[in-house]
């Protein structure tokens, strides 16, 4: 007589381990890819006395991105000489140009940044058409400055930067020669190390 009866299903003495290996490698992974954003994202950054150099002595940086991966800002206190631009800081300040605009009106170029009441485009043919859109405010940026994996972080903590908290108000209506004065004097983050 054969047995046919169906085998039980052994249990393996290793699931556990290959559940608990599985659950690592997912941590693991997820964190090569976490771009969540850090303390600095869609904030405004106050340089200190540390920083001795133009572009960014006594600048007001509008931080765009801020993540583990990288961080990227524009000055918004820096006129250029002819008066029709801002040096948005010593990075590809002859091949990158953008424009900060109020959200009146919207390109369909435009990244909406709804938690800081702006918009912004990029390359000179959207600039150029948001300029003759002529929203209420806007500010036309070449360059940029940029920090790479935990630079920013580290300058922060080192005391390069302060963090100030955004004020749509402090960018809109504070003249451009009175920004690092007036920034000293808003709400700061509070850093937690």
């Amino acid at each position: 007589m054969t047995n046919t009866a169906p085998k039980k299903k052994r249990e393996g003495k290793y699931d556990s381990y290959l559940m608990f290996a599985g659950a690592a490698f997912l941590m693991w992974l997820g964190g090569q890819f976490d771009n969540a954003p850090a303390i600095a994202h869609h904030q405004l950054l106050l340089s200190s006395p540390k920083i001795t150099e133009a572009p960014l002595k006594d600048s007001v940086v509008l931080v765009l991105q801020h993540r583990k991966s990288d961080a990227m800002g524009l000055i918004l206190n820096r006129p250029a000489g002819d008066g029709d631009h801002f040096i948005g800081g010593p990075m590809e300040t002859d091949k990158k140009v953008y424009a900060l605009h109020s959200l009146e009106m919207q390109l369909p170029d435009s990244l909406i940044m709804k938690d800081v009441g702006l918009g912004i485009v990029e390359g000179q043919a959207s600039v150029d058409k948001l300029v003759a859109a002529k929203p209420k405010w806007y500010r036309v940026i070449k360059g940029y400055v940029g920090w790479g994996k935990r630079q920013l972080n580290d300058e922060i903590k080192d005391g390069v930067w302060q963090v100030v908290i955004y004020d749509k108000d402090f960018v809109f209506d504070t003249k451009p020669e009175e920004m690092y004065a007036t920034a000293q004097k808003l709400p700061m983050m509070q850093q937690t190390h």
